[in-house]
């Protein structure tokens, strides 16, 4: 329950960055921006991961996988199109692409936490 909060508390700031008008920092260096779509969706991926991983059942590496990934990718999409009504953003698909590289990286880090932790488990029971 506690990663369902996190997860929502994520999604709300994520609406309200994108409702934003304009960026509130000035760009230090070029595309700095689809570092930041990155890093907030790789967030908000981790953070669903970590969520199913401490869920009380136990879930296929592919579902650990495939719904943080899925959830971000269409999270940041509806955030595209939102910001087809903010003055002064626009709907980028460079920025989707952003959204879902960090998606994909922070699953598949997690994804690889998780199989070390339980590795190490399974060779220290032994």
């Amino acid at each position: 329950m506690p990663f369902l909060v996190a997860t929502i508390a994520y999604c709300v700031l994520l609406f309200y960055l994108s409702s934003v008008p304009s960026f509130p920092l000035s760009e230090p260096f070029k595309h700095f921006d689809k570092l930041v779509h990155f890093c907030l969706f790789g967030g908000l991926s981790a953070t669903i991961a970590a969520g199913l991983r401490r869920a009380r059942r136990e879930y296929a590496y592919t579902t650990l996988f495939a719904l943080p990934v899925g959830f971000s990718v269409l999270y940041g999409l509806s955030d595209e199109i939102h910001q087809l009504f903010v003055p002064n953003r626009t709907f980028t698909a460079a920025d989707l692409i952003a959204d879902a590289l960090g998606a994909i990286a922070a699953a598949a880090l997690m994804l690889l936490l998780y199989h070390r932790r339980n590795n190490r488990r399974k060779t220290t029971a032994k």
